[in-house]
């Protein structure tokens, strides 16, 4: 949420820094226009994945990921019970910035109602008389003007001589739809009030609808009379914010300038273009550095300190500690909203974490544990986001690829056909990819030696990454693997070369390459 009010800040800052350009030009329709589109377009444009919206091109190589395999020094797959912990709903929680955002909310619609309160009973009046077709209030003992949806509200004080014009402004005001511009940005005001760009919207577009009126009530009038007018008013006027006032002190001076100007540099318009793709680049960078801001080396770097550094991890799990304690060790901390890389790092402290036996032996500990993050959104989204990559079938890992191979272009595209031993024949879809996962997972715990880590001294969880292809003919190939120990690796390439051979992907009806990513983690209990 607050990476997302970050962007439409931006966005709106371009777009009015733009229209500081703009304003002098005698254009009101397109100048208009231009508010509200690109008050529109910095509200859409962070919610778009242009990675989404453009297609990649599909070679012949896809890439399927797996769902880790977790072996202990008995030989266990340890996944079911992991995802039977991480499929517990959390419950909501109320964050820090939801409550500021809610008390800010309360007191701008105190303000608001406490700033209108005159004119909501003004709205409530009825009419006795038209203009034009539209309805005429006559308020009693004012001097103020105005119109809003379709009616038009004038003080009785107002003398005979000024009304005829200043009804004719006002009409101007309806004919527009200006009322609907007003509604809409007091509504985006309402909702977005801590963004000061939208008073500043707001301030532009009562201009222009003032420059319209304007312009289009002195089409039967001359200029000097209606200048007249508006310089001779004598009537106050209240800062509506929602409605059309025909006086406005603060806007007199600019009224009557723009009166008057009737030339136009149509070109400084073109400059919209540049600022709407500077717009989209900052958007699209913004999902590259997004995308790009944790590696899996610093991964790699903070699950050796989890593991290796003393106490280790699971030490200090021997002694229960609270979450809070355990992240503050690694200098992290419970937040609700979390950076890339500190979302990488809580998702790790998570997952082992729950892989550990201190957790999955002791349900008081993970009551404890499970309720302490249903009490951080943070929290919950790290929560959420491991059980769904842990749940998926196939998961798209960009960053294990580049771990094996730094020079990998691989694209991820969806498979008609996985490849699959002949013993998942009868199953498609998402069956056919869970039999595939559950065979290939089988075989590595059945045939991986899980006397190797005692044999190599290693302690804890230790993660091989694994990578390999199933070429056109089904047969395993370019086999690569990474891990802590260099025996580790060449076991899970030994045991994955050992996979028979199988039925080759498809990709409309034509065998293709598979690249699968393993991620094997070695528990030694």
């Amino acid at each position: 949420m607050i990476n997302y009010c970050i962007e439409i800040f931006i966005y709106q800052a371009l777009f009015i820094g733009l229209y500081q350009v703009l304003k002098s030009e005698p254009l009101f329709k397109i100048n208009r226009l231009y508010l509200l589109m690109s008050l529109m377009i910095s509200l859409v444009l962070p919610l778009i994945n242009f990675v989404d919206v453009f297609s990649m091109d599909i070679n012949e190589t896809y890439v399927q990921w797996l769902q880790p395999i977790n072996i202990n020094t008995q030989g266990a797959d340890n996944t079911e019970a992991l995802m039977s912990n991480l499929s517990k709903t959390p419950s909501l929680s109320w964050s820090y910035f939801d409550l500021i955002y809610g008390f800010g909310l309360l007191l701008y619609s105190l303000w608001f109602l406490i700033k209108n309160r005159t004119i909501f009973k003004h709205l409530k009046r009825p009419s006795h008389s038209t203009y034009k077709g539209k309805k005429v209030v006559i308020l009693p003992n004012s001097s103020t003007a105005f119109s809003f949806w379709n009616r038009i509200y004038l003080g009785e004080d107002i003398p005979e001589s000024q009304r005829e014009i200043i009804l004719e402004h006002e009409y101007q005001h309806l004919r527009l739809k200006h009322s609907w511009d007003m509604i809409v940005l007091e509504l985006l005001q309402f909702i977005l009030w801590f963004n000061p760009l939208i008073y500043i919207y707001k301030k532009h577009l009562r201009q222009i609808h003032e420059f319209e009126a304007d312009r289009l009530a002195t089409q039967n009038t001359s200029k000097s009379s209606y200048v007249n007018t508006l310089l001779n008013q004598s009537f106050g006027c209240q800062n509506i914010s929602f409605v059309n006032s025909f006086y406005q002190s603060s806007n007199l001076k600019k009224r009557i300038k723009m009166l008057h100007k009737t030339h136009s540099m149509r070109m400084k318009y073109l400059l919209i273009l540049p600022a709407l793709c500077l717009a989209v680049f900052l958007s699209c960078t913004q999902d590259k550095i997004e995308d790009s801001q944790f590696s899996e080396d610093e991964m790699q770097v903070f699950l050796n300190k989890l593991t290796k550094e003393e106490p280790s991890f699971f030490e200090r799990l021997d002694k229960k500690p609270d979450l809070k304690s355990l992240l503050n060790a690694y200098d992290l901390d419970i937040k609700d909203e979390y950076s890339e890389n500190e979302e990488g790092q809580v998702a790790l402290v998570l997952g082992i974490l729950k892989l550990s036996t201190v957790y999955k032996n002791d349900q008081d500990y993970q009551n404890r544990i499970d309720n302490e993050i249903n009490q951080s959104i943070g929290l919950q989204n790290v929560n959420e986001i491991l059980q769904e990559k842990l749940k998926a079938n196939n998961i798209r890992s960009e960053t294990e690829v580049q771990e094996l191979d730094p020079n990998s272009d691989i694209p991820f595209a969806k498979l008609d056909q996985v490849p699959h031993p002949s013993s998942c024949n009868d199953k498609t879809g998402k069956a056919l990819k869970q039999c595939v996962s559950e065979f290939i997972s089988t075989h590595v715990n059945t045939n991986f030696n899980t006397g190797l880590g005692k044999e190599l001294g290693l302690t804890g969880t230790n993660r091989v990454s694994v990578q390999f292809k199933i070429d056109k003919s089904g047969h395993i190939v370019d086999v690569r693997a990474r891990g802590p120990h260099p025996k580790l690796e060449q076991e899970a390439q030994r045991v994955i070369k050992s996979l028979p051979q199988m039925i080759p992907g498809q990709v409309d009806g034509k065998n293709v390459s598979v690249l699968y990513g393993l991620p094997i983690n070695f528990v030694i209990q």
